[in-house]
């Protein structure tokens, strides 16, 4: 059957596999209107859709968007699919919604820019299946289902960037009902979470409240933000998913606080072999080894007055005077 599928190339009737892989050159394309399921997704362009270098995972590990969570039911495309138009959709298992609703559902879709899109999709309980038709061309990396909820506030806006050495939060809520607070977790990977701080919500205003945070430490490299709400009744709501780069330019040393007491975080652009603390009569009283480019520096055995910090790089010495209190 696989060589006249090879053969023949186009097809006019509707097709399914378990999984699927196609290598790159081989003339296997999907007309028009004609249904392609791989592994419980289903796949009809409105035209032809060539399918060479075309391939396809199921993923059970749920991605973070609307309702917290998606369906734990997640297809990982290997290349992108560009331009598509037609009906894309999937079937689930009850046990896979993941506390999403099943007659709420709503087809997601990674365009390839890491950023998740939802659609307005149609869910048919009766069969457990959700579909979404792409009337006008778009890129697609991934497809999975979640159902969003009600949120207890009006969200105008939440916006992330690199502030110095740091990354700040900022978001904008109105007609807050019942909100006792915010909640942010952040990710290296998109994926596994880190509660990072929690901020007070104001409870019941219908006017404009503008909210601020910061990560001190942000990984360097891809940062993501998730921002969630609570209310009093303890019920979690998911407000936004946002990613920013951080990235230390080459004159970007960072040293805080100075004064210090107990600690010094120490920020560099290139990574850092040795820290040293030298006291005004040039006597070495720390010396650290270490090989990253941030370094929490524990001062609480230091007697208080006027040192050197010496940090020591692959590439270059760097001096900075440094007092403890």
């Amino acid at each position: 059957m696989k060589k006249l599928l090879t053969i023949f190339g186009i097809f006019l009737f509707s097709f399914s596999y378990a999984q699927l892989n196609v290598p790159i050159g081989t003339n296997f394309v999907v007309s028009s209107n004609t249904s392609l399921a791989v592994n419980n997704l289903l796949i009809k362009p409105n035209v032809a859709f060539n399918l060479a270098g075309f391939s396809v995972n199921k993923s059970t590990t749920a991605v973070p968007f609307g309702g917290n969570f998606s369906i734990n039911n997640v297809y990982n495309f290997g290349n992108l699919v560009n331009n598509f138009t037609g009906e894309i959709g999937l079937f689930y298992k009850e046990a896979e919604l993941n506390g999403n609703i099943a007659n709420n559902l709503k087809i997601i879709y990674n365009n390839g820019t890491n950023d998740l899109q939802a659609t307005n999709s149609v869910a048919l309980t009766a069969n457990n299946y959700v579909s979404n038709m792409f009337l006008s061309p778009q890129n697609i990396k991934s497809i999975s289902a979640f159902s969003p909820s009600v949120l207890p506030i009006s969200l105008l806006s939440f916006k992330v960037e690199k502030l110095n050495n740091k990354i700040k939060l900022n978001w904008i809520s109105e007609n807050e009902v019942n909100a006792a607070y915010y909640e942010i977790e952040h990710s290296i990977d998109g994926v596994n979470f880190n509660k990072l701080q929690k901020i007070t919500a104001s409870g019941n205003s219908q006017k404009e409240v503008i909210y601020h945070a910061y990560d001190n430490q942000p990984n360097i490299g891809l940062n993501y933000y998730m921002l969630n709400q609570f209310d009093f009744d303890g019920n979690k709501s998911f407000l936004g998913l946002k990613k920013v780069s951080f990235i230390i330019n080459n004159n970007d040393y960072s040293i805080s606080p100075n004064p210090f007491i107990t600690f010094i975080n120490i920020v560099s652009p290139f990574k850092i072999s040795t820290i040293e603390l030298i006291n005004i009569n040039g006597k070495k009283v720390k010396q650290i080894k270490c090989n990253t480019q941030r370094y929490t520096l524990k001062t609480d055995n230091i007697t208080a007055g006027v040192y050197i910090l010496k940090i020591s790089t692959e590439f270059e010495n760097k001096f900075f005077k440094v007092t403890k209190f």
